[in-house]
């Protein structure tokens, strides 16, 4: 499920390996551009997953960090030709 408050508030519910009962993200405007709180607190359902998690750890944390980085670089991107777009059409 989705709830969205724009601009302020993006809530749903994760599903799959990891799963939250409410995920949120929290925008706000601030001077210099807007501030962005993730508020998710996912937890193991899959009986597999909670058998190895002890063991794939240093791989789950390592998948993180990927996941993270290729996401800022995408987000980056998107946010930089945005303004391009917006430039040229003032």
């Amino acid at each position: 499920t989705l709830n969205l408050q724009k601009p302020h508030l993006i809530e749903f519910k994760a599903s799959g390996d990891f799963v939250t009962d409410a995920s949120r993200w929290l925008l706000e405007s601030e001077a210099s551009g807007t501030s962005v709180t993730l508020e998710w607190n996912p937890r193991v359902e899959k009986s597999v997953v909670k058998f190895f998690s002890p063991i794939l750890k240093p791989m789950f944390r390592w998948k993180h960090r990927w996941t993270m980085k290729r996401g800022e670089i995408q987000l980056t991107a998107y946010l930089k030709q945005n303004a391009i777009r917006q430039t040229h059409s003032v």
